[in-house]
Order: C-alpha cells, then structure tokens, then sequence
C-alpha cells in the first residue's frame, strides 16, 4: 500500500503544472543543477511562480512573470545583483527648467542609446549607468554613438569597488579626470574584477563635467531628460524588478532605498499610463527587450534621488 502512494505521488509530483514549468524553464535557460539542489531550486521556483499569479490576479498595469531570475530567493537576487548605493550629501545641485516641456521624448527612438548590455552576476550597475549616460550625450553632441567600455570603469576606476558596487557621480569624474573612455570593443566587458589595461586602447568618448539634480525633483528630471539626454539615475530594484516583464510599475510597488544603477532614455505623458522610460543592465531577455516603464509624476522606486547627466560630451 506504501508503495502505491508513494508511486501516487511521485506521479502527481511529476505531471504537477509547476513540474511542467520547471522543467521547461531549465530547457530555455540552460540551468543545471546537483540533484540535492534541483529539489530545493524547484521549491523556490514553484513559490516565486506562485507570486507571479498572484500579482497578475490583482490586475495592475504591471505584469511579472517566469525569467532568468525565477530559481533565486528575494535575497539572493538582491546579493547577486543589487548593491546598496550610499549617496553622500550633495552640495551642489541643478533644478532645470524650460518653458515648454515635451509632452514626450524617447532617446533610444533618437539615435543615442547603445543597445542593452548584461552586467551578468557582478555588481557593475553603476558602470553601466554611467556609460549609457556619456554615450548619449556624445550622440547628442557629436552624431556619433560609441558603445563604451565599462569594464575599464570596473577595472580602473579605484574610488569604486567594481563588481562589489559604485557611486556613478565617482564613475563620471573619473573618467573627466583621466579625459575619456576606450570603446566596448577595445576593452570588452568579463564581468569579474580585473588589473587596469587602459594604456593598452585609446578613448574614444569624453566628458568636461557633470550636473546632479536635485533630489525628488521630477520636474528637473524630466527637463534634464528632454534638454540634455540619457539620465544616470539610481533606483530601488530590490522588490518587483526581480520578474518584471512589461507593462508600468507603480509607485506603490516599489521602495526608495537606492541599490541599483539604470539609465533613464525617455518619458511619455501621452500614454494611458504615464511612464518614465529606464534602460536596465540585465539583458535584453529581461522586462520589455531590456527597459522597464516606472510611474511618471512620481518618485516611482526613488528614480528622482540620484540622477545625474554629463555636460561638455565629445567623441575623440
């Protein structure tokens, strides 16, 4: 009798949709576990599906669902991706303004925005950010969109802990101090800490300063947005984000402890919904094609308290 239930069981385990999905989801992501931690990745996975539904259920204008981030716990995507970004008190700060504010911008649409970047398993947001901030504004300024190199930020950018986390006002001096940046090709990204090779390219991208907004102004936000380019911005990623894959994020569903760095390309008030549009570092696997949208008007996981953006901008 034990033995036919346990066969029961063991039948019931294996055809359970859960199973079927689990199943499918290390096919399409080539995920390989020991058998000790197939069982508990399967738990893990069985209960983040379980959230997913459950917030599909309540019919919100954001939509989660199964990604490459579906056999992780909340805490150990927060450790393997998120680092807490400790902002120091900022002592000078811009508040844009212009008379009329398009009621849209969307600068990937424009031209100035290189395609989406994966930072992998290393916590080099901060890089990623700040690159897509000075390849806009190179764009904007020069007509020309070089991809550049984070990994010589990773690498050489010693006021930053590389894949351990950054501060991308740091990252944006830096490079003001060392008159530019080398291209992604001649200094391609690895992902894990390495020693500085950055006598052996040439930048191609440069810099002469940078403006911080002031913090919670979404009206400089936008302005700086519409006027200046591609954002750096710093937002809260540790809830939702995890399995984003379309749609608007409320304010109501995310924090403002700042641990992840983005790009922030747009904005569109047109929309149903409006929304900010953010360029992430997760691969264009992950959300809309790479981009998340985040409330407009507010301070939707804190984008509005770290933002900066590149002044003087040249290609070389």
């Amino acid at each position: 009798m034990k033995a036919i239930i346990l066969v029961l069981l063991i039948v019931f385990v294996t055809c359970s949709p859960y199973q079927k999905m689990f199943e499918k989801f290390k096919a399409k992501y080539n995920k390989q576990y020991s058998e000790e931690e197939e069982a508990m990745r399967y738990k893990i996975f069985r209960d983040n599906v379980k959230i997913i539904e459950a917030h599909n259920k309540k019919g919100s204008s954001s939509r989660l669902g199964v990604n490459k981030f579906a056999d992780l716990t909340s805490a150990e995507f927060q450790s393997k991706y998120l680092k807490p970004i400790k902002i120091e008190d900022q002592k000078e700060t811009v508040s844009p303004r212009v008379k009329d504010l398009p009621t849209s911008i969307n600068w990937k649409d424009k031209g100035a925005v290189t395609p989406v970047k994966n930072q992998g398993s290393c916590g080099s947001c901060w890089s990623f950010s700040t690159t897509g901030a000075i390849e806009g504004c190179t764009e904007i300024a020069s007509g020309k969109l070089n991809s550049l190199s984070e990994q010589e930020l990773v690498d050489c950018d010693k006021t930053d802990q590389g894949c351990d986390g950054g501060l991308m006002e740091n990252a944006l001096q830096w490079v003001i101090d060392n008159k530019g940046l080398c291209s992604e090709k001649d200094y391609p990204y690895v992902g894990v800490d390495q020693s500085c090779t950055k006598d052996k390219c040439q930048s191609v991208s440069t810099l002469t300063g940078y403006q911080t907004i002031t913090k919670g102004d979404l009206t400089g936000l936008a302005t700086a947005c519409a006027e200046h380019g591609p954002i750096s911005v710093g937002v809260d990623a540790s809830i939702m984000w995890q399995f984003y894959i379309g749609g608007v994020l409320l304010d109501i569903e995310c924090g403002k402890t700042i641990d992840h760095g983005v790009l922030l390309v747009g904005y569109d008030t047109d929309a149903t919904i409006k929304y900010w549009l953010v360029k992430n570092s997760w691969g264009a696997s992950w959300g809309e094609s790479g981009y998340i949208k985040l409330e407009y008007d507010k301070d939707t996981c804190g984008i509005a308290d770290y933002a900066n953006y590149g002044t003087g901008c040249q290609a070389l």
